[in-house]
């Protein structure tokens, strides 16, 4: 493995291609993304919070097709749908990506 790292270009003992994958998302504590005052007194959630149950309806909705045997094109929107929500949530202005968050400001 090492080899290959070479051949990319990188120097295995301070970047892998397999440090690269993502498998841990640091989910922020409610204290840093309070509830939003919304139409007088009503509440509701942040965007942020609701991207992050959006990653885990998705991971969850993976999980489960993967495990009753689903089709492999419905396991790969399945992937898609998953690294979509990832990606918006680590940039949310991507090329290509439509936009997720909608910010409404009057000045």
């Amino acid at each position: 493995m090492n080899e290959e790292c070479f051949i990319l270009g990188m120097d295995p003992k301070f970047a892998r291609p397999d440090w690269m994958i993502v498998t841990v998302l640091p989910v922020p504590p409610l204290s840093v993304r309070p509830a939003v005052v919304m139409f007088g007194s009503a509440r509701n959630q942040d965007d942020l919070t609701h991207k992050l149950a959006d990653i885990i309806k998705a991971n969850n909705e993976l999980q489960k097709n993967e495990a009753a045997g689903a089709a492999a094109h419905i396991i790969t929107e399945n992937i898609k749908m998953l690294q979509f929500h990832v990606a918006t949530l680590v940039d949310n202005d991507m090329p290509g990506m439509p936009r997720y968050i909608v910010y409404l400001c009057k000045h």
